[in-house]
């Protein structure tokens, strides 16, 4: 049950990342400002989903 929750949360955080990620491809696209801060916040969140799942994983591992 605690693997099937930190993949959930793994899966869900990595969509937002990936959102994230494509929000700064289509503003460096069209040239607005902000596609930096995006790609960065991407990557802060995909490393997030990592360590929460870890979290997760060991301290409900029974």
């Amino acid at each position: 049950m605690t693997s099937i929750l930190a993949g959930l949360v793994l899966v869900f955080v990595a969509f937002s990342s990936l959102l994230l990620a494509g929000l700064a491809v289509i503003t460096n696209d069209t040239g607005q400002p902000g596609s930096t801060l995006f790609g960065v916040l991407a990557l802060a969140l995909f490393a997030f989903a990592g360590i929460l799942s870890a979290y997760i994983l060991r301290r409900f591992k029974h």
